[in-house]
């Protein structure tokens, strides 16, 4: 079994020092000196580009099903394949520096040429100005593809393995074992899996697995991209649910693009001078290359502790500018610049008694995270402060950007046309099948890319990103306002990480970040505390009405009933759990140790040296 890399030694709850580089996002609007001229060239680069990375995408795509389904050997997938990938798809001046691998070049072009082209009779994306953005293109287009493989392979390897040995057993203490020692390389399982791994794992797993699959899959996440083809074979041919192999780019709505120094000179650079002069000597004369396009005057460029680092993502109507911290800027460092680690949050076990004892005339909070109410906070005071996903989705505009997007789709038939693509599957590893729907996607995007090209999409995504932020600025003021400013808020280990059905998508880490960047928080384990009632700490029940139906969220503790007056009394599960943390968190500042349904098994104490096993309550 892989050792999980050990935690630094608490020293501080907040790092105080700022990190290398920082953005900050606006209206391109705002900061440009003449707009009518310069934003129309922006937003028509970021129309093309949106297109070519579009296609990008189907092409790799094809393209690797074509090498699995052929018996080839698939793609190196780096970013040099990329990159050839997408001057593939468009059209280049024989000027310039020619390609290293002209093979892989000739390979690209001929499958173009035969298979592609004819099928979608596509039409080449125009280069011109365009080669020192395509690199950061195939960047972003490589990170897609290698973090799809390395968040979601273990989940679908054990999914599979669910699908496919239904006829060897379903127990699933037997199934859990075995997918253990399976993703830890232990040859030691059952003999009733033997055929099973026979059968399947050569063709999942690469040969030369390093320490563990969880470990080989982030380093190396393309060695599993032909597993990943296979188990969707597999599925595909049982009639199972699949999985996407390699993802595409679905919605359709222009993306930001990086601009950096050596791009605006392609763009905008004047008549009167030579652009390889200008490239040459582009770190000499990129303030003044930025202020003839940028109000570098704006109040937006004035910062006490960062300066402007010459670089922009924009997708036409917002932008992001990056800065860099002044006393790192031309440094020794050069383009390395040493990035600050982002400092872990500590478990409250992690405090020395000297810490506990420092920190034990504050206000504890207790905070319980969640899929509704993001965050539950209590302390014992019985104040209380909470902030929902509702409240957030109706406060940055989500909400209100949904249904006007519904409605404008509805007006211009945009559902009607879309509904009609689902009749084919996008996740399909069949090659033929793929080009079927890569043609019903092709003519959709052709039919609705005007649609989608309008100004109003991007600004109000943009409002929903500034609403949003000063949704959690109000929500991060009314925590000093409820609980004081003396506080340590005890927050709860709850995480998830995939998506539940049903549920809108909605923050956790992100928000934990955040809270912890302005005020002190320490981790509990969560342990019972939804289970146990905050008072008696005996189990909880769901309240249920007369016809035996369950009340949302409304629990019932019968150890707090007085018999004399035979009164139930409730209490709500975010509430109850918020109380309970802040009680695990009292009770180990002042003994070192957790209440007794509130512990752990395999809990080690710092008053004993050795690991003491204690079982969980049932």
């Amino acid at each position: 079994m892989v050792k999980k890399k050990k935690k630094d030694t608490f020293q501080e709850f907040r790092s105080t020092d700022k990190s290398a580089y920082t953005t900050i996002k606006t209206t391109l609007k705002s900061v440009l000196h003449n707009h009518k001229e310069v934003q129309p060239v922006i937003t028509n680069l970021v129309f093309e580009m949106n297109d070519l990375m579009i296609h990008s995408y189907q092409f790799i795509r094809l393209y690797v099903l074509k090498c699995y389904n052929d018996n080839q050997p698939l793609p190196e997938i780096n970013e040099k394949f990329i990159l050839y990938s997408i001057k593939t798809l468009g059209a280049r001046s024989n000027q310039g520096v020619k390609s290293k691998d002209t093979d892989l070049l000739e390979t690209l072009q001929e499958f173009y040429d035969k298979e592609y082209q004819p099928l979608l009779n596509h039409e080449k994306t125009h280069l011109k100005n365009t080669t020192f953005l395509l690199p950061y293109l195939a960047t972003q287009l490589h990170t897609s593809l290698s973090n799809n493989t390395q968040e979601h392979f273990i989940q679908h390897f054990l999914r599979f393995i669910n699908k496919t040995t239904t006829n060897i057993t379903e127990d699933k203490a037997i199934l859990f074992k075995f997918k253990k020692l399976v993703l830890e390389c232990n040859d030691e399982t059952d003999v009733m899996f033997d055929v099973w791994k026979i059968t399947h794992l050569p063709n999942i797993f690469p040969i030369n697995i390093k320490k563990s699959v969880h470990y080989d899959v982030k380093i190396s996440p393309f060695n599993y991209l032909k597993g990943m083809l296979y188990m969707n074979s597999v599925l595909e041919k049982k009639e199972h649910k699949l999985f996407q192999p390699l993802p595409l780019r679905n919605n359709i709505v222009p993306k930001h693009i990086i601009l950096d120094t050596a791009c605006i000179i392609s763009l905008f650079c004047p008549e009167n001078k030579k652009k390889g002069e200008l490239i040459k000597n582009m770190k000499e004369n990129q303030h003044d290359i930025w202020n003839n396009m940028l109000n570098l005057q704006h109040k937006t460029f004035k910062s006490k502790y960062y300066q402007f680092h010459y670089q922009i993502q924009t997708d036409g109507i917002s932008c992001s500018l990056l800065f860099i911290r002044k006393d790192l800027k031309d440094k020794k460092w050069g383009s390395r610049v040493p990035t600050l680690l982002e400092q872990d949050f500590h478990n409250i076990e992690d405090l020395s008694p000297e810490q506990l004892k420092e920190i034990a005339p504050r206000n504890i909070v207790g905070c319980d995270p969640g899929k509704r109410s993001l965050v539950y906070m209590m302390d014992d005071k019985g104040n209380k402060l909470q902030y929902t996903a509702p409240q957030r989705k109706r406060e940055s505009k989500a909400k209100t950007n949904q249904r006007i997007l519904l409605v404008e789709k509805k007006q211009n038939n945009i559902i009607e046309k879309e509904t009609h693509l689902s009749f084919q599957n996008s996740k399909s590893v069949d090659y033929e099948k793929f080009k079927k729907y890569l043609q019903e996607k092709d003519k959709l995007n052709k039919e609705t890319t005007e649609f989608y090209k309008r100004d109003v999409w991007r600004k109000m995504k943009f409002r929903q990103y500034s609403y949003g932020k000063k949704s959690i600025d109000i929500f991060l003021n009314k925590i000093k306002k409820t609980f004081g400013d003396n506080i340590l808020i005890g927050y709860g280990n709850w995480s998830r990480s995939t998506q539940m059905k049903h549920f809108m998508p909605t923050m956790n880490k992100g928000l934990r970040k955040q809270i912890h960047k302005k005020y002190d928080t320490i981790t509990i384990n969560e342990c019972n505390t939804s289970k146990k009632c905050c008072e008696c700490n005996n189990d909880l029940s769901y309240y249920r009405h007369s016809d035996g139906n369950k009340q949302f969220r409304l629990l019932v503790c019968s150890g707090c009933v007085r018999p004399q007056v035979k009164q139930i009394v409730f209490r709500t599960r975010d509430a109850n759990s918020a109380i309970n943390i802040m009680n695990i968190a009292k009770c180990w500042i002042e003994k070192q140790e957790r209440p007794a349904c509130f512990q752990i098994s395999s809990f080690t104490t710092p008053n004993i040296k050795e690991e003491v096993e204690k079982v969980r309550p049932s």
